[in-house]
């Protein structure tokens, strides 16, 4: 039996004034909260309650335990609701990397309104175009381009991305269309002008 045992079921049975009361709110069997309670008492060397079959009543060191055992339980209680509010308001320091074009384009535009809505938060942007090693250099998210290539790490799909090779009218009609991917490798589609060629890319 640890120190906590017993006291949530303690401080129920007073607060209800019955055992099987108790035991309807904690949702738990009336023998459960008898045992535990008397268990408690064990452990205390203590008598707690004067139980009766029509009313249960507190010893002079029941009321003491109780009045102590409430403001732990308070206490616990608190520290709970604090540290929800904490995992619903993001704190500390938060590390993104992204692709330059993406973060300037997408992700940048987003972040003032972000840090407004939450003002306790640290965030720091590195935009590279380079593969980063999110746990070696202490990322918490990174957005990127292509396929996920660990499987030691969590992915979620933000958007499609379509890229196309353009070329002007001109140029193609001096050097010819390719057909497949194959003619990519013949030069005399493309001759010594890879400047006229761009590409576009939709997102």
């Amino acid at each position: 039996m640890t120190i906590w045992d017993g006291i949530n079921e303690f401080v129920c049975v007073v607060e209800t004034e019955s055992f099987t009361a108790a035991a309807k709110r904690l949702e738990v069997s009336v023998a459960h909260i008898s045992r535990q309670v008397n268990q408690l008492e064990d452990r205390l060397g203590a008598k707690l309650l004067y139980r009766t079959t029509r009313k249960l009543r507190l010893t002079e060191v029941g009321e003491v335990y109780y009045q102590h055992a409430r403001k732990v339980l308070n206490e616990l209680q608190e520290a709970e609701r604090a540290v929800m509010e904490m995992e619903g308001k993001p704190t500390g320091k938060l590390r993104i990397t992204a692709p330059v074009y993406y973060g300037e384009y997408f992700l940048a535009p987003l972040l003032n309104d972000f840090l407004l809505q939450y003002p306790q938060l640290d965030l720091e942007l590195k935009l590279t175009n380079e593969t980063v090693d999110l746990v070696k250099e202490g990322y918490d998210l990174a957005i990127r381009l292509g396929t996920l290539d660990s499987s030691s790490l969590m992915c979620r799909k933000l958007a499609r991305r379509t890229q196309y090779l353009c070329a002007s009218p001109k140029y193609l009609a001096t050097h010819g269309t390719p057909q497949t991917l194959a003619d990519f490798s013949q030069p005399s589609l493309f001759g010594r002008q890879p400047r006229s060629l761009a590409f576009s890319g939709k997102r």
